[in-house]
Parts: structure tokens; sequence; C-alpha cells
């Protein structure tokens, strides 16, 4: 994240607009038998943020990256991947105020 340092400014440090409206989260997934459990977590304090969703494959567990405005390269792609196949794991992501306010829902 971004911080715009103003210095010695009594409200402190502000974000840039473009960090405003972005946040980062950490997507955690899971097989359980026939679906697939995503839960949305703040990446600082680790709570979870609105409900668990479930996904019928991994193909929609992938699409929810794919809709993020991170860009997973060869090797954060590969260990995704692989993650996939083992039926669990976690991303951080990095997505638009108003998928945040969609998964806060």
């Amino acid at each position: 994240m971004r911080m715009l340092d103003l210095g010695f400014w009594r409200g402190g440090p502000r974000q840039c607009d473009h960090c405003k409206l972005n946040k980062l989260v950490l997507m955690q997934f899971r097989r359980d038998d026939c679906v697939w459990l995503v839960t949305f977590l703040d990446p600082m304090s680790k709570l979870p943020i609105g409900k668990q969703w479930q996904m019928d494959s991994p193909e929609a567990v992938e699409g929810l990256v794919s809709r993020s405005r991170t860009a997973l390269g060869a090797g954060p792609g590969v260990m995704f991947k692989r993650a996939l196949a083992e039926g669990a794991g976690e991303v951080r992501i990095e997505i638009t105020g108003e998928q945040y306010a969609r998964i806060r829902a």
C-alpha cells in the first residue's frame, strides 16, 4: 500500500486516491467434499471479512482471482495452481472498492 508522506501533519499520513479505491485481502480456499469453501480475510489481523463463499469447482475459485486486480506471475501462478490441485491454499489479492463491498455483504 502506498502512503503519501505529508511530514508533520496532525491528520497523519493519507492514502493516495488509487490506494483508497483498492483493497488488499487474503483469500483462503479449501475443498470440502464436493464444494470449495472460500474465505476472505484482512491481511493484517487475519479476521474474516463477510461470509464464507461456496464454489462448485476449482475453476470458479480461479475465476475469483482472475477478476481481481492481481496479476499472478509465473512463480505465484504455479504455486496457486498447485494449491488448487492439493485442495487448499491462500493468495493475497487486490480488489476494487466495489468488490470489497460485495464480499462484506
